[in-house]
């Protein structure tokens, strides 16, 4: 679930499926084989011109001719939750926004008025109130966000220092290997 989506989320969201797409298969197994993936991504707002729906639809199209290639492999949809309120819909799908309203739900107060009546979400409250009011489980949760940032951080950093090396074997000047990846001058130093 994002705030915002941009280019960045969107690349983040694809490498999410497909990653989870291609785990699916052990070595040597045949591709064939591979179960449908579907990424539904929900945001405040828009991000891009093209999504103006409720919900926007991503897929894979041949460049050449602008046809849709099969999306029944991958599937990865945009749910604008800003544009909720504004549409009316069929009974069926009244359910799903009743859910999309209780995920996009500002505190357990609103969940719970979403839920009343509703005993699979009002079970879905009951758990969620029970996660917040976890000590044990917000600890590990707080812990597990903390090495997901150490890690992107490292990966991050390392990916600066492989391009400031590329860079230094190209006879790049310190200053600019120092302009275009933030690197101090002694730490340009230290990777001759």
């Amino acid at each position: 679930m994002y705030n915002l989506f941009r280019e960045e989320e969107y690349k983040k969201s694809l490498g999410y499926i497909t990653r989870i797409f291609s785990n699916q298969l052990e070595e040597r197994e045949n591709h064939i084989e591979a179960k449908k993936v579907i990424g539904i991504n929900l945001m405040e707002g828009n991000y891009h011109y093209n999504n103006f729906d409720f919900i926007n639809d991503y897929g894979f199209i041949n460049k050449r001719s602008y046809g849709r290639i099969k999306d029944e492999y991958i599937e990865m949809y945009l749910i604008r939750l800003d544009l909720v309120g504004n549409i009316r819909y069929t009974k069926r799908e009244e359910r799903f926004i009743k859910w999309i309203n209780l995920i996009n739900a500002r505190d357990t107060k609103e969940m719970e008025a979403i839920s009343k009546g509703d005993e699979v979400m009002e079970e879905t409250v009951k758990y969620v109130r029970r996660f917040l009011n976890n000590e044990d489980i917000l600890e590990k949760y707080d812990k597990m966000n903390t090495l997901i940032d150490q890690a992107e951080y490292k990966g991050e950093k390392l990916g600066i220092l492989k391009t400031a090396r590329n860079l230094l074997k190209l006879n790049v000047p310190d200053k600019d290997i120092s302009t275009a990846t933030g690197l101090s001058k002694e730490e340009i130093e230290a990777l001759k």
